[in-house]
């Protein structure tokens, strides 16, 4: 039986990380330039907050992203992913 594993993801933030707005039907974001789609990727910088593994550490992860709405704005408000601190208990 493995063994009783608890993680706390906290609103603390650490830094940032790139990400590229995706979604299932489009696939990550690709700018476009005079209407046409090109290859580069539309990247946005979102906050990272402190995990804490119980009896492992303290670690880096990214609780939001972005989805792709086609859209592209200078700055946005991050639209999915976990939305409040919580607790969580895997066994």
């Amino acid at each position: 039986m493995p063994a009783k594993v608890t993680v706390t993801i906290t609103g603390n933030t650490r830094g940032t990380m790139k990400r590229v707005p995706y979604n299932p039907t489009e696939g990550l974001q690709r700018k476009r330039v005079g209407g046409i789609l090109t290859n580069q990727l539309v990247i946005y910088e979102v906050p990272c907050y402190e995990v804490r593994v119980e009896g492992a550490g303290v670690y880096t992860a990214m609780r939001f992203g972005l989805q792709n709405k086609g859209t592209v704005d200078q700055t946005r408000t991050c639209d999915v992913g976990i939305s409040n601190a919580q607790m969580c208990t895997a066994e």
